[in-house]
């Protein structure tokens, strides 16, 4: 006899959980629908606050809950965890995702889940299910660490990434399991994991890209023809977290977006977006993102974190897609407040990311707040970076990503400052910055920069 199983992804006030379903429960669940051999419901973001009003009834017939954690809803996920097992002792709760792939000793000793399956789950959570439902030994089964019944948390030996052709093999995400109309936007997996292994990263495959065939994506954009009514902004976002590594399957996977009119998102390396095997396979479509990391705009912050990119090669980058009809799509994105940035930092990288946008003509670039996560260079040697050593237990509090430059050594004041500047900024956006001098609450006074559209200055 199967198990009754539920997954649940926990909805916090990030906006983009709730127009974008997790692709990673879907696809979970359509193994299990294909297999038969257990029965599945999903709850995603969206349904998650009824889901969670009406924990009682919504999890008697449950056996299993899986929960899927980022660093960021792991707080709502404890929460969760908490209420269910008051309300079902016996009910065996599963946790996966980045999170608790990071840090599953942890994350069983600081709260009463059963298990954690380890990394890519599409091998490993069937074959848990089934070791649970006939009674069997967990400890066969690779990827997981769980609780055993005198109270130890032991690891299984780790399971490799999935292969391209294991990868292959693959049902499509159920989709047809999205309510209709509530969300604006599906998501599609091109790739997983990365080629490159920058420092602030927590991606649990870096330096291990694996791509789907062109043939696998022309079967994606079939099944989302039959299920337009799910995502009424006709809009799709690629989950990838290199889209464009490997050119032969990207350019496959655009041409068989190109025909949809959707409008398509993802984030991307600058140099592969101009390579002539994409460049015009781009064009045939419609994007309404395209993320290109920078992270820092002098080069020391650059080489420091590991993005090996030429800032004076994102300059010419900039040029050569202002041609391109990707230009309105395209948002250079930093990470603003890294661990050993001053006010100096901060406003050069404020100023190129807007220069790069002008000379595009593109939109306002992305200015996110720098934070640590599991699994990056920066959280396994923070000394390396001038952090200070997180514990596990840092991630609990449901407002460790939130305080602004809460990470680099800049005084408050001068934070709430450089944050009146980058609302400043963007209100002048594209014109260039006009104030030559700013003089900061702590009595520091800055050369502010501004650039001359011949020769940008390429360090702090």
């Amino acid at each position: 006899m199967g198990c009754n199983v539920t997954l649940c992804f926990c909805r916090t006030d990030i906006p983009m959980e709730v127009q974008c379903p997790s692709t990673g429960i879907l696809l979970l669940a359509s193994l299990l629908e294909t297999a038969g051999e257990h029965r599945v419901r999903v709850v995603l973001a969206a349904e998650y606050p009824s889901f969670r009003a009406d924990l009682e009834r919504q999890l008697a017939m449950s056996d299993v809950l899986g929960i899927s954690a980022t660093s960021y809803n792991w707080y709502v996920a404890r929460e969760l965890i908490a209420a269910a097992r008051e309300i079902k002792p016996r009910l065996t709760i599963v946790l996966g995702g980045i999170h608790p792939s990071h840090l599953p000793d942890y994350c069983l000793a600081s709260t009463q889940a059963d298990v954690v399956v380890r990394g890519e789950a599409e091998i490993t959570f069937p074959s848990l299910l089934d070791t649970l439902a006939r009674g069997g030994d967990l400890g066969r089964i690779h990827g997981l660490t769980f609780r055993t019944e005198d109270g130890r948390i032991v690891s299984t030996p780790d399971r490799p990434a999935l292969s391209v052709e294991e990868m292959e093999k693959l049902p499509l995400p159920a989709y047809h399991l999205i309510p209709p109309g509530v969300y604006g936007y599906i998501p599609v997996e091109g790739s997983r994991g990365c080629a490159f292994d920058c420092a602030f990263c927590g991606i649990y495959y870096r330096r291990g890209h694996r791509a789907f065939s062109p043939s696998r994506m022309e079967a994606v954009v079939r099944r989302l023809r039959t299920i337009e009514d799910r995502f009424h902004a006709r809009s799709v976002f690629f989950t990838d977290d290199s889209f464009g590594t490997r050119k032969s399957a990207t350019r496959g996977l655009l041409d068989a977006f190109a025909s949809t009119g959707y409008s398509l998102g993802m984030e991307s390396r600058y140099h592969d977006l101009v390579h002539p095997k994409l460049i015009d396979a781009l064009d045939r479509n419609r994007f309404y993102l395209i993320q290109v990391g920078v992270e820092a705009g002098y080069q020391q912050g650059v080489d420091k974190v590991d993005k090996k990119l030429d800032l004076a090669r994102i300059y010419r980058f900039a040029e050569a897609i202002a041609r391109r009809p990707i230009r309105s799509a395209v948002y250079y994105s930093m990470a603003l407040g890294l661990p050993w940035e001053n006010e100096s930092h901060l406003l050069t990288t404020v100023n190129v990311a807007h220069e790069l946008a002008a000379r595009s003509g593109s939109p306002p670039p992305m200015l996110n707040n720098f934070n640590p996560l599991p699994g990056s260079h920066f959280v396994a040697r923070p000394a390396d970076y001038g952090l200070p050593p997180l514990g596990p237990a840092f991630w609990d509090d449901g407002n460790w990503f939130r305080p602004f430059l809460g990470f680099c050594k800049i005084p408050e004041a001068n934070r709430n400052y450089l944050g009146r500047y980058i609302g400043w900024r963007r209100l002048l956006h594209p014109r260039l910055p006009s104030a030559p001098v700013l003089r900061f609450p702590d009595g520091q006074v800055l050369n502010n920069v501004v650039w001359n559209t011949e020769k940008v200055p390429l360090s702090a």
